[in-house]
């Protein structure tokens, strides 16, 4: 859209300044009126999740877009980019400003969208770290447990090994009593 705006500019430049034949500026001005149609076609062609991104009706998670729609690009002052009418040096001047105040209006509008994206993408790189972060703590936690696990087993199998131990001298010194009483 910001180009076709650009190559309706200069051609409605080049109608202010002056050296075309009606004939000329009728040509350019058809030209102007394809354009604000392609722009139009954009508009109503742009959609997601079955909802106009453009059309000035999309909002969603805080994002909202202002309509690019041809009838309400420009202004009541200058008029609006539909309106758009080069055959005369004065339509061609406010035809210019007109064209300048859309182009204002779509770079806010590109500008809203950016913001919006650059909010989304920081968010989405700090839940990245924090999802990083969780995941190595939790790797910690469960490598702590297992280091903690295999300790007391070990400690086990030697309280184990003690009590057998202590057990086969017990039973040695009860038949060494036998042997003796006996």
């Amino acid at each position: 859209i910001t180009n076709m705006l650009q190559d309706i500019r200069t051609q409605a430049v080049d109608a202010a300044g002056g050296s075309h034949s009606q004939e000329s500026l009728s040509a350019i001005q058809s030209d102007i009126e394809g354009s604000v149609g392609a722009i139009n076609d954009i508009v109503d062609g742009t959609d997601y999740n079955g909802q106009s991104l453009l059309g000035g009706t999309y909002d969603a998670g805080g994002l909202s877009i202002s309509s690019a729609d041809t009838s309400t690009l420009g202004s009541q002052e200058f008029g609006f980019l539909s309106d758009i009418n080069i055959t005369t040096a004065e339509g061609a001047q406010q035809a210019i400003e007109t064209v300048d105040l859309a182009l204002d209006q779509i770079a806010q509008n590109r500008s809203s969208v950016g913001s919006r994206q650059n909010q989304y993408t920081s968010e989405i790189n700090n839940l990245s770290t924090s999802q990083i972060n969780l995941m190595a703590s939790e790797s910690e936690i469960r490598d702590a447990d297992i280091a903690e696990e295999s300790m007391a087993l070990n400690q086990m199998k030697l309280r184990e090994g003690a009590a057998t131990y202590a057990l086969n001298k017990a039973n040695e010194s009860g038949n060494n009593l036998v042997d003796l009483l006996g």
